[in-house]
């Protein structure tokens, strides 16, 4: 076979990899899907993991969401703002716990979090 095309080959998978890997990096570890969920959890509540765990299974074996989960000490643990920044999203306005972000809208609190997902599962 010729080396040319042994070259070529080489390069083009090259190129594939950078095309695949490249804007994970530009964006930090984030890329954006028209179907992303983030959850931020307490990680002395079991309870708010317990109560999404349902809707959160549900949404992804049947819509093939992409759900990136993540627990924190506490509401104010600056890790919350990390974790929201690194995904390029804003806090809810208003305080409390957990929080679910659907593709870019962040919510509050397990009844407003349910009626979301609710209409999530209903596009």
């Amino acid at each position: 076979m010729n080396k040319k095309y042994i070259y070529l080959g080489i390069g083009i998978l090259i190129l594939a990899f950078l095309v695949f890997t490249i804007p994970k990096f530009l964006t930090g570890n984030v890329v954006k899907s028209s179907n992303s969920i983030l959850v931020i959890t307490m990680t002395h509540c079991p309870e708010c993991r317990e109560m999404l765990k349902p809707y959160l299974d549900k949404i992804k074996e049947e819509y093939g969401a992409e759900i990136r989960e993540y627990q924190v000490s506490s509401p104010f643990d600056p890790a919350v703002d990390k974790i929201l920044s690194e995904n390029e999203l804003k806090r809810p306005v208003g305080g409390g716990m957990p929080i679910v972000c659907i593709n870019e809208n962040c919510f509050l609190r397990m009844d407003p979090i349910k009626v979301e997902l609710d209409k999530f599962m209903e596009q």
